[in-house]
């Protein structure tokens, strides 16, 4: 099965098995959830939202989002943004629409199902045929059972089939087309600079009035904060892995406490294909010798079928569809059945293996059991740990009296200044929350020592300060050639910015390109003119900035010009011409489904209103304000 997974899944299936790690997530529940228990988040007409449905869709949205983008999004911060809120709203027009299904007697049967899994692109081969090998995998991996598959399925397709009511023929008015086909076929030819600011001829040099007038304006610049010459005695899980040990007896009495946990059902293992008709299958059957694989038997028999043969690692009888369990669990190791008709097609199959229900002896499961009370004996050797350490803080005992005893290291943090931030090239030490540092720092005298404190991933740090230096101004000899490089970029930044005006003053006039940037007193030689010819709103110029291409479109006269600055940078452009340009059909048809899917969206924001007219939601406050202060629900 794995081979297979290599060989033929890449990002349709991961996509499809995030999505079902969702329904998995679900049906089975998490754990970690017995603080907010089993309550009801919210009730819509026949249909609860649980509190474990919510965790569960909130967490899942973290998670999709910070894959979405490549950053870590705190749980806590979330809460505080009302996201718990949306996914709350989400799981609500969910129950609003299953209920109006149910109202509606809408009927999706079987067949309809087996339909939908079979076009599902995530169960397909390369050649876009169901793959029955690899949607048993993908289930697999997500802990999902083909039944419970089916059954969210149904629901799915009940509440598609009453939006779908909605939308269903929604076609955007030819007019609307026409108007903003023309719209985006609009074409503007245009001719543009830009000038830097750093490269911006500047005369003469400051005289001292005009640094100290500059120093005086600028003062906060160069104003230093208190800085702290910090000690952080810090510690964590991996200081107390010498100190963690998994007895024997421990474990037995771990693998006994689960063994239900360990028990399982009767599996069987097989080779399968899928053929195109009932002949075919016979013609397997009368072709197979003893103890031959299967692909070498369909080889013989039916030479030029396309289909592979499959290997089905260890499968219990639930995981399969009914009709190919009730076959393969009667059958012998080595035995080729027949036909078996099924929903996703006709299938042979030959059994390589069985195991019979039973419980997972120890030696198989020993190791994770291992690693289980590894984790919980290190969070009771930590624990102990960090009640010693307390215990010689309380005692006043240094801390490098304390680090030496229990082999830790004391490190020393320079100039930390209250924000966590130090001096530039400062060495920053790895995991370590300077923000707290600095918090409980700037609340100490110096040679102070804070109690232990608790820290994210389960350490712990005890902080004294050192020395403390503080907060002062520079003077204006120590940063006069700083304020030298000040006035001149600012220098620079006005003679750009005249600049910019004279020539797009001289542009609007009727003078050329050369003429007008002569006017600004610059070396036309040295100014390259760029054009752009039957540019379009949509055009992806990627050396044209976007809001350079907006302000032409905002010029409707050829020959007027504009100016903006983008960063460092005055750009001046002039209309050269007015045009119009047929969109590509690709843009058209964009265009096209654009306006219908606004006029479907507004549509069902139409329906979702009156959904929450006829099936208001009653929301249980006391559960949903409980993940805003677990601690106390």
């Amino acid at each position: 099965m794995m081979k297979v997974a290599r060989s033929t899944i890449g990002k349709v299936f991961m996509a499809v098995l995030f999505g079902l790690m969702s329904l998995s997530l679900l049906s089975f529940g998490v754990p970690g959830m017995t603080s907010i228990g089993q309550q009801n988040a919210a009730l819509v007409g026949d249909y609860k939202v649980t509190a474990t449905e919510l965790d569960q869709e909130f967490s899942l949205e973290l998670q999709e989002e910070m894959r979405r983008t490549g950053t870590f999004i705190n749980r806590m911060d979330a809460l505080e943004q009302g996201k718990l809120e949306e996914s709350l709203a989400r799981l609500i027009l969910r129950r609003q629409m299953q209920q109006a299904a149910k109202d509606a007697e809408v009927l999706v049967t079987d067949e309809t199902v087996a339909q939908n899994i079979r076009n599902t692109k995530g169960f397909q081969d390369d050649d876009g045929n169901f793959d029955r090998n690899r949607f048993e995998f993908i289930l697999n991996q997500a802990n999902i059972t083909p039944e419970l598959y089916a059954a969210q399925q149904k629901i799915d397709l009940s509440r598609g089939q009453m939006s779908q009511t909605i939308i269903s023929g929604v076609i955007a008015p030819d007019l609307m087309v026409d108007l903003l086909r023309d719209f985006e076929g609009r074409a503007r030819n245009i001719s543009y600079i830009s000038l830097s600011e750093e490269t911006m001829p500047v005369t003469g040099e400051p005289d001292e009035a005009a640094l100290q007038n500059l120093y005086e304006t600028s003062i906060e610049s160069f104003q230093l904060p208190e800085r702290r010459k910090v000690a952080v005695l810090r510690f964590g899980p991996t200081d107390v892995e010498n100190r963690v040990t998994v007895t024997d007896e421990q474990v037995l009495a771990e693998y006994n406490r689960q063994i239900e946990a360990f028990r399982v059902d009767a599996q069987r293992r097989f080779e399968q294909v899928l053929v195109d008709t009932p002949e075919q299958a016979d013609a397997i059957l009368a072709a197979r010798a003893d103890n031959e694989p299967l692909q070498e038997t369909v080889s013989k028999a039916l030479p030029d079928l396309d289909t592979p043969v499959l290997e089905v690692d260890w499968t219990e009888e639930a995981a399969l569809l009914p009709e190919l369990a009730e076959q393969v669990f009667s059958m012998d190791v080595g035995d080729v059945s027949g036909a078996i008709q099924t929903d996703l097609g006709i299938f042979v199959v030959r059994l390589t293996g069985t195991k019979e229900a039973g419980t997972r002896p120890l030696d198989e499961v020993r190791d994770g059991i291992v690693a289980q009370l590894k984790r919980r004996n290190a969070t009771e050797a930590l624990f102990d740990f960090s009640a010693d350490i307390d215990q010689a803080l309380i005692a006043s005992r240094p801390l490098e009296e304390i680090a030496e005893e229990y082999g830790l290291t004391l490190h020393t943090i320079e100039g930390l200044a209250e924000d966590g931030t130090q001096p530039y090239g400062a060495t920053r030490l790895d995991g370590l929350d300077y923000k707290l540092v600095a918090d409980e720092a700037f609340y100490l005298e110096q040679g102070e020592v804070s109690p232990l404190l608790e820290t994210g991933g389960s350490g712990y740090i005890a902080v004294r300060v050192e020395g403390v230096t503080p907060a002062s101004t520079e003077t204006i000899d120590a940063v006069h050639e700083r304020l030298v490089d000040m006035w001149l970029m600012l220098e620079q930044r006005k003679v750009a910015a005249e600049a910019a005006k004279v020539i797009n003053e001289a542009l609007t006039e009727g003078a050329s390109w050369e003429d007008a940037i002569a006017k600004a007193g610059l070396e036309a030689s040295r100014i390259e003119v760029k054009t752009v010819t039957d540019m379009t709103r949509g055009d992806d110029n990627g050396d044209l900035p976007p809001s350079l291409r907006r302000a032409a479109f905002e010029l409707d006269k050829e020959g007027s010009a504009d100016r903006l600055r983008i960063g460092n940078a005055w750009n001046i452009l002039r209309l050269d011409g007015l045009g119009q340009v047929k969109i590509s059909d690709n843009l058209e048809e964009q265009v096209k489904g654009a306006l219908d899917n606004t006029i479907a969206f507004d549509l069902l924001s139409q329906y979702q209103r009156l959904l929450d007219q006829r099936y208001p939601a009653r929301i249980n406050y006391n559960v949903v304000n409980g993940f805003h202060t677990p601690g106390d629900s």
